[in-house]
C-alpha cells in the first residue's frame, strides 16, 4: 500500500498568504500563528524519510 503525500485536501480559496499582515493580529492571533510556524518546523527536522516498506531510514543506510 502506498501512502498519500499529502492526505488533507487544499481549500481551493487557499494561495498561500496570511489573511493580515502581523502589524495587524491581535495577540491572540499572533500566538497561534506563531505556535503553528514552531510546530511545522519541529516536524520538518524531525521527519524520517522511508526508503522501503522494510522501513530503512536514510541515516540506517549510511
Amino acid at each position: 500500500m502506498k501512502a498519500k503525500i499529502n492526505p488533507k485536501k487544499i481549500d481551493p480559496l487557499f494561495d498561500g498568504h496570511l489573511e493580515k499582515p502581523l502589524s495587524k493580529m491581535n495577540p491572540k492571533e499572533k500566538l497561534q500563528y506563531l505556535w503553528l510556524q514552531m510546530e511545522f518546523k519541529y516536524s520538518i527536522r524531525n521527519r524520517r524519510i522511508v526508503l522501503n516498506k522494510d522501513l530503512k531510514t536514510n541515516k540506517e543506510n549510511e
